[in-house]
């Protein structure tokens, strides 16, 4: 009754946004689109996408920015459920907020490792970020270099992790991005019993515990077989979290020094034992696969929790991706069928 009473406001406005979303059908008209423009005027007359791309001319509809514009439209759906939120919703908002500042920190990351300025533009939404986030946008967007990126998050939680990287030798962009993730995850797996309530901590266990480690085993194949990391090295880019994968069995992963012995490990876990598609090379397909059904199911078993919240502001991040990369194939000239297999295991 407490989650009835406290959500019910919060999943009628879910409900009503969800409505919105593009369904199979938009997306089959979208990926047929002849061109660029085509597909601009297509989504700028859906629901989903009419407000984020109004601030973009019909004459004119650079690419660049109407990916930019659908990449942040989330920010705007963002505040219109935390708007609507109550005290103990708003706890797990603003923790969750943190996933929006690592993308744009991630954006930062990108263009310093090769010299540039971020400059203003990476921050589509500064409102979003006066409210929601402590990151300074004129300091991050001044930042030219990896280190000057770090000393912009100074007084930041995010300073602390990446600091601890400097006078490190061999240091990857993915490094300073796997560490953010960390972060992230780490703050919401230890303060969720503060955040929500305890059908809460059920939800965010699961939701969060199955993320960690379906990344886990991508980050250990790439570590290990891809790059061909010391074990040491390894153990330093996962999360130091465990759900369904044990500890011995993350030893094992990462003892693997061939792609068979990866195989042969991952085939004794309960992901590969409950999907017996899992195989090291479908790794991110499958992670999006899983995620899916988890996510869904708990929404559908908890329609008033913040399973609910957790079920949107996901399935609004991949269709945003989705449609992005729907975007890439028409501007690459792959249409129907093929764009559509393309974009389907996204």
């Amino acid at each position: 009754m407490r989650g009835l009473l406290a959500y019910s406001g919060l999943a009628t406005k879910i409900r009503a946004m969800s409505a919105k979303l593009l369904t199979e059908k938009d997306f089959e008209e979208l990926v047929n689109c002849p061109d660029v423009p085509a597909a601009f005027r297509f989504l700028r007359q859906t629901p989903a996408y009419a407000v984020a791309l109004s601030e973009m001319p019909e004459s004119d509809p650079h690419r660049e920015q109407m990916e930019a514009l659908i990449e942040t439209s989330i920010y705007r759906d963002f505040a219109k459920i935390y708007n609507f939120a109550e005290p103990e919703q708003e706890k797990f908002l603003k923790k969750y907020a943190r996933r929006y500042e690592i993308k744009v920190l991630k954006k930062c990351l990108r263009l310093a490792y090769v010299g540039q300025k971020p400059g203003t533009e990476v921050f589509r939404n500064p409102a979003f970020f006066v409210k929601f986030t402590a990151l300074d946008p004129e300091k991050l967007a001044a930042a030219d270099s990896i280190p000057a990126v770090v000393e912009a998050l100074r007084g930041t939680g995010y300073y602390e992790p990446l600091h601890r990287l400097e006078g490190l030798t061999d240091l990857e962009l993915f490094d300073y991005e796997a560490i953010l993730d960390s972060y992230h995850f780490q703050d919401i797996w230890r303060d969720k019993g503060r955040i929500v309530s305890k059908d809460g901590v059920e939800t965010l266990t699961r939701n969060y515990g199955t993320r960690v480690d379906m990344l886990n085993l991508w980050y250990i194949r790439r570590a290990r077989i891809w790059y061909h990391l010391s074990e040491a090295e390894t153990y330093k880019i996962i999360f130091p979290v465990h759900y369904h994968l044990r500890k011995e069995e993350v030893a094992a992963l990462i003892a693997a020094e061939t792609e068979e012995q990866f195989a042969a490990e991952l085939a004794k876990t309960r992901y590969a034992r409950n999907y017996p598609e899992l195989a090291p090379d479908n790794l991110e397909d499958m992670y999006v696969q899983i995620m899916n059904k988890v996510v869904r199911a708990e929404a559908r078993k908890k329609p008033y929790s913040v399973a609910a919240l957790f079920d949107y502001l996901y399935r609004k991040e991949h269709q945003d991706y989705r449609v992005i990369c729907a975007i890439e194939c028409i501007r690459y000239g792959i249409r129907g069928e093929e764009a559509l297999r393309s974009i389907s295991v996204l």
